[in-house]
């Protein structure tokens, strides 16, 4: 194995050529370290890192009866209904991100928690305030879930990760299902608040046309209340129900491994090049050392052979 020129490379040639020699030197080490690194990297992700399961969901979101009866035929020909269902899906997005909706599941389904915290985790929680219980749980289930609006198919696609496949998939139906169940307690809000509204007004009113119109209006609005629960229900359709794919999520040994292969080269030579450069440096040092040495002690021994030669001094 040659010895890499102790000199630095300071052109660009200079630096090809020094790249080079390094190259020649320690290629046989770098080809080693990445045959074996890949393998090692496959084998402990395999056999040490911990599994985790990723469930998975798509539903579409449909207009509601609501939506539906605001939007003119002119907005149906100018694709305003697709807009309308877009914001609706972006709504939904932001709904499952909050912690109110957290804090709804985790009220609406106090199951939750033991698969969302192992069972010590749990009772502790139990002894401490509900608030403080409630913000855990929303911390774990937004860095557990991701959701997005697919534009392309029009889809809510929901996932959600666990260590346990059966957890993944149960959790993410309990999200879907409370997803549902918020959407129809906000319609029942709305439905009720609108009926009450123009209740008020058709009191108020002295025009009979007007107080007509209004109760027309108040008994299609009483008649989406009675049915809210199904206008809920078919505000979305299930494209693919929660289910968690055969391999897990995580570790991926085989990705894991061509990463290491593809990185190891490189990293081993710039550490290599970065260690060539400090001998080369830490030599070019000591040879200037030792020169100024060498000049130290020649300038030195002439002194002391020109004091040596000089007459003795004599006083008379």
């Amino acid at each position: 194995m040659s010895e890499v020129n102790p000199t630095q490379p300071r052109s660009g040639d200079e630096r090809l050529a020094f790249y080079w020699r390094v190259l020649q030197r320690w290629w046989r080490t770098i080809l080693v370290c990445s045959l074996i690194a890949p393998v090692i990297t496959a084998l402990v992700s395999a056999t040490l890192v911990p599994r985790s399961y990723r469930a998975e969901a798509a539903i579409k979101p449909l207009p509601t009866q609501n939506n539906l009866s605001e939007i003119t035929m002119f907005e149906h020909l100018s694709s305003a209904l697709g807009q309308n269902v877009a914001d609706q899906a972006k709504e939904y997005v932001s709904i499952l991100q909050s912690f109110t909706f957290a804090k709804w599941v985790v009220r609406h389904d106090p199951v939750v928690y033991s698969m969302l915290f192992s069972p010590a985790q749990a009772a502790r929680l139990q002894s401490r305030p509900t608030a403080e219980a409630e913000w855990k749980a929303y911390k774990r289930v937004s860095r557990n879930l991701t959701c997005y609006y697919d534009n392309t198919g029009g889809l809510l696609r929901l996932r959600y990760v666990a260590d346990d496949r059966e957890i993944a998939e149960k959790m993410l139906a309990i999200l879907v299902n409370d997803l549902i169940a918020d959407v129809r307690d906000r319609d029942i809000a709305t439905y009720t608040a609108q009926i009450k509204s123009l209740q008020e007004h058709a009191n108020r009113t002295s025009d009979e046309l007007l107080r007509a119109d209004l109760y027309e209006i108040i008994g299609k609005r009483m008649e989406q209340l009675s049915t809210a629960e199904a206008s809920a229900l078919t505000a979305f359709r299930t494209i693919e129900a929660p289910y968690v794919p055969r391999d897990p999520y995580k570790p991926r040994p085989l990705l894991y491994a061509a990463a290491t292969a593809a990185t190891t080269p490189l990293v081993l030579f710039t550490l290599i090049v970065l260690l060539e450069r400090s001998r080369a440096f830490i030599r070019e040092q000591s040879a200037e050392q030792t020169l100024l040495s060498n000049g130290f002690d020649q300038t030195d021994s002439a002194l002391k052979a020109s004091v040596g030669t000089q007459a003795p001094f004599d006083p008379g």
